[in-house]
């Protein structure tokens, strides 16, 4: 087996690699030293890789420039990056000794992280995915405070701190790229949103991907506790992913103050998960109802209803996580009065009997 040594790195490009080893079909075992390090059978790793690349052509148009759009045919010879994404598919060695490989060092006022072998691409053009403050912050063992400056240009003036160059190989771009197909569930960055599930942990393959094709009709912003359950809903296979919506808009930078992330563990409601795994349709169609008022502006006798829904789901939620006996009748009381959603008001009632 080839072994795979991710770099040290708390950042979301990273996590995106990761997901390439963590969903998986008995081709990797994971281990930790001071980074993810995974064990992997090269030739049903590549299959799983050739599944993601497909899924990559078939996303890549929605998140075009965060993978540096037309600049990656000028460093790499492709003309965008679900090219290179196939290419280190059919090459698994290649790829894991690329994303193994990452050198750090500081000149002057730049610090540099070089991750990958050459070709490099150049830090000028780095793709959006790795040059933003979403990866620079993110490497919290750089030793580099970042660069306190004023103005741009050759009137810059330096203050402090340094300045921080990011460069991938295409290799490590492909693998990127690879990651952002296994991972996407839906928006664009023309809707200025990017919605994201990265496993954590490692995750059977069929089921992570069936929780992702859950949520990708869910294309609006769920309250937590309905995404909880959702997710609880796939707990026969204990997991923790990460939900990620990306603020993007197609520019250089990730707008990391309008993005958000909330941490899923499909355990989490211990035993009410093989309860809820029979309630997944009326999950579906809440979520839906809800994603419908969003953009609807929560006008209408139908959209008070869904948020007098939410409400009782919440309930439902918390009588599920801690027993209390009057979020129970919280969530019963509320759900009495739902006429336009009598299929999710009917699975509140049938999970709270079995609950009991």
């Amino acid at each position: 087996m080839s072994v795979a040594r991710l770099p040290p790195l708390s950042a979301l490009a990273v996590e995106l690699v990761a997901s390439l080893f963590r969903y998986t079909t008995g081709d990797v075992v994971e281990g930790f030293e001071d980074a993810p390090v995974f064990k992997v059978d090269l030739v049903r790793f590549r299959d799983k890789l050739l599944k993601f690349a497909d899924r990559a052509e078939k996303t890549g148009a929605r998140y075009f420039n965060l993978l540096g759009g037309i600049f990656v045919g000028k460093f790499c010879g492709v003309g965008k990056a679900q090219e290179l994404a196939r290419k280190v598919a059919e090459d698994p060695k290649a790829l894991i000794a690329h994303v193994s490989h990452v050198e750090m060092s500081v000149s002057g006022n730049v610090a540099r992280i070089r991750w990958g072998y050459p070709p490099y691409i150049d830090p000028t053009f780095s793709p959006p995915v790795v040059a933003s403050v979403e990866f620079v912050e993110g490497a919290r063992t750089w030793p580099a405070t970042q660069l306190v400056a004023h103005g741009s240009g050759k009137r810059k003036r330096v203050e402090g701190g340094y300045e921080r160059w990011v460069e991938v190989s295409c290799y490590v771009l492909g693998a990127i790229a690879l990651g952002l197909g296994a991972t996407y569930v839906s928006g664009s960055q023309r809707e200025g949103r990017l919605r994201l599930l990265i496993p954590l942990t490692l995750v059977e393959y069929d089921v992570g991907q069936s929780f992702r094709a859950f949520l990708e009709g869910v294309n609006c912003g769920l309250p937590e506790h309905l995404m909880r359950l959702i997710a609880a809903s796939y707990g026969e296979r204990p997991a923790v992913y990460k939900y990620v919506e990306l603020a993007y808009e197609g520019g250089k930078e990730v707008k990391k103050d309008d993005s958000y992330e909330l941490v899923l563990d499909t355990a989490s409601l211990r035993g009410a998960s093989l309860i809820l795994r029979d309630y997944r349709p009326a999950l579906k169609e809440l979520s839906a109802r809800w994603c419908e008022c969003d953009r609807r502006g929560w006008e209408g006798d139908l959209c008070r209803e869904v948020e007098q829904a939410a409400e009782a789901y919440r309930s439902l939620y918390l009588f599920l996580e801690a027993g209390y006996p009057d979020e129970a009748y919280k969530a019963l009381s509320r759900g009495r009065g739902m006429r336009q959603l009598a299929y999710v008001r009917d699975a509140l009632f049938e999970i709270v009997e079995r609950a009991v």
